[in-house]
């Protein structure tokens, strides 16, 4: 979550994420989790004043590159215009029944904004 306290109007913003490593380390798995197997299931994105937003990644795999998983806009120029980004990872269907739980803690956010 994030306020946009003035500025101009019309301002292009986005959420990337990247992974530190190719894979991850997961209990209860025959071997590491490749990083592109752990994938954007559902993103939201809630905009403020006139703002925009969209999740344009859903259902693809992370990568160690950064990978948009949200942007917009910001459109007026007041104060307080509050954006939040609801993001939920998953592994790939054959993922699911070889491994207990991943560690995703060496995932990289960064926000680009005006």
């Amino acid at each position: 979550k994030w306020v946009f306290n003035g500025g101009a109007s019309n301002q292009a913003w986005s959420l990337t994420a990247s992974a530190a490593a190719a894979s991850f380390s997961c209990t209860g798995s025959a071997g590491p989790v490749p990083v592109s197997d752990i994938i954007v299931n559902a993103c939201t994105v809630s905009a403020g004043g006139n703002g925009n937003g969209s999740c344009p990644n859903i259902g693809s795999g992370l990568t160690t590159s950064p990978l948009v998983i949200a942007s917009g806009n910001k459109e007026g120029n007041g104060s307080n215009e509050q954006f939040q980004v609801t993001l939920t990872l998953a592994l790939k269907d054959a993922w699911i029944k070889k491994v207990g739980t991943c560690s995703l803690s060496n995932i990289t956010y960064v926000l680009t904004a005006p």
